[in-house]
């Protein structure tokens, strides 16, 4: 950890990290509900309207399960959202990548790259910086990495992101690149370590594509609805985003976002009642879920309750 943040003096209590840096008071790094206290202020700062709720929904789903697709009206925050909170949590522009999916999107390509047909020690890399964003991750786990696909069903999303999708459920999350047996400038594959998240945000009209059931179940779907309110506040004063003053703010919470997402013992006895009662209405029309959405369900509740200090309950 002190390498993580040479300017600040370390202290350790128990299993929580506190930072000082000169002229600060100490703060505590693992105080749950920090995270999103401190993101919603940012987003405050930054000029952007959200629900505080909203923030922890955000940011709890991501730690959830680490596939998170933004759906809703167009202008409602959407890409602001999912940008604003990487670049907060991230101490470098490195760590996240922006890449708006095109309506010509047929294959893995565009995200993933090519071997060179005609040089075989070649390998052609995407245009976007992502095969250079999972090599970082795969190099500095402890750092969160963002992957955020901007309009992310303009195309078939089964026919550019399978890939990502097989990885995510497979016990190695390996990637292949190219045939194991040539030997060419990067490795024959790519690791989709868990300290990478993935963020889609979607619009719903005529142009776009729909999901699929395989793509629903391994992601977390947040529905953005603004309300008449928000934009009565937002007529009042209308202020342009300033998302340059959220840069880096939030990077000494970043270990311990990785942490929470990478703790699978976070579930919530309070849900099992509700669950299984769920369970049983939709078993009668034979539509009912599996293991891991029952596990899901209730490690959010949990996960949520932990970014807001306990103060959440299930019911909300």
């Amino acid at each position: 950890i002190e390498n993580l943040f040479p300017e600040y003096v370390i202290y350790k209590e128990d299993d929580s990290y506190l930072l000082k840096s000169s002229g600060n008071s100490i703060s505590d790094i693992s105080n749950k509900g920090d995270l999103t206290d401190e993101f919603y202020k940012a987003l405050t700062k930054a000029n952007l309207s959200f629900e505080k709720n909203l923030a922890c929904r955000f940011i709890s789903s991501l730690q959830t399960k680490p596939f998170v697709i933004l759906t809703g009206v167009s202008g409602s925050g959407k890409t602001k959202l999912a940008e604003s909170f990487a670049r907060w949590i991230s101490e470098d522009p490195e760590q996240y990548c922006i890449v708006p999916v095109g309506a010509d999107w047929t294959s893995r390509e565009p995200l993933l790259g090519y071997p060179d047909a005609l040089n075989p020690e070649q390998y052609v890399k995407d245009s976007f910086g992502i095969i250079n964003l999972i090599r970082n991750a795969n190099g500095n786990k402890e750092k969160p990495y963002f992957l955020i696909l901007d309009e992310m069903n303009m195309s078939h999303v089964e026919r550019y992101f399978a890939d990502f999708l097989s990885a995510m459920e497979s016990s190695d999350r390996k990637i292949p690149l190219y045939d194991k047996d040539e030997k060419r400038e990067l490795p024959p594959e790519v690791e989709l370590t868990k300290n990478i998240f993935i963020i889609g945000t979607v619009n719903i009209d005529e142009t776009t594509y729909m999901f699929s059931p395989k793509v629903l179940d391994r992601a977390s779907v947040i529905d953005f609805r603004v309300k008449a309110e928000e934009i009565e506040r937002f007529l009042g004063s209308p202020e342009e985003p300033d998302l340059g003053i959220l840069k880096h703010k939030g990077c000494s919470m970043s270990m311990d976002f990785i942490r929470t997402a990478n703790n699978k013992d976070l579930i919530s006895i309070e849900l099992d009642d509700s669950i299984i009662e769920f369970f049983k209405i939709l078993e009668e029309e034979g539509a009912e879920f599996g293991y891991r959405t029952a596990y899901e369900m209730s490690r959010f509740l949990k996960i949520c309750q932990q970014n807001t200090g306990d103060s959440m309950t299930k019911d909300e």
